[in-house]
């Protein structure tokens, strides 16, 4: 193989998981990403829609580890090599990874900084999801 080119090799969707989510996550036992997008637009709908996350991030938190039935040590971990912040764990740094990717869908509004704010088209989804029910 000359210098430069690379060898695809197919991933099983394991591996794809822990190369997105990182093995940290995988260890925890936290829910994949995409799994963990529709609890946080219900729990943001519980809150009217809109949350300021420093004053009310701990509550997000706790109502979507309680959702997937994470252990305290899950919840609580914090690597002081890979998280700068005291308060910065990685159940946390999960959570602001799913909004993100829910900001990207266009399903949360990120345009104030600290506001997490359902989109019309994430109470769409949220109407969608309780029409399901």
């Amino acid at each position: 193989m000359a210098f430069g080119t690379t060898k695809m090799i197919p991933m099983t969707d394991f591996d794809h998981d822990r190369r997105r989510r990182g093995s940290l996550a995988v260890e925890l036992g936290f829910p994949k990403e995409m799994d963990t997008e529709l609890p946080l637009l219900m729990a943001l709908a519980m809150r009217g829609g809109k949350i300021h996350f420093a004053t009310e991030g701990g509550w997000l938190e706790e109502v979507l580890a309680n959702t997937f039935q994470l252990n305290r040590a899950a919840r609580d971990y914090s690597d002081p090599d890979r998280f700068r912040s005291k308060r910065k764990n990685a159940w946390r740094n999960h959570i602001q990874f799913v909004r993100n990717r829910l900001a990207n869908q266009d399903l949360i509004d990120r345009s104030i900084p600290g506001e997490w704010k359902l989109t019309e088209s994430g109470w769409k989804r949220v109407r969608a999801i309780l029409k399901l029910s």
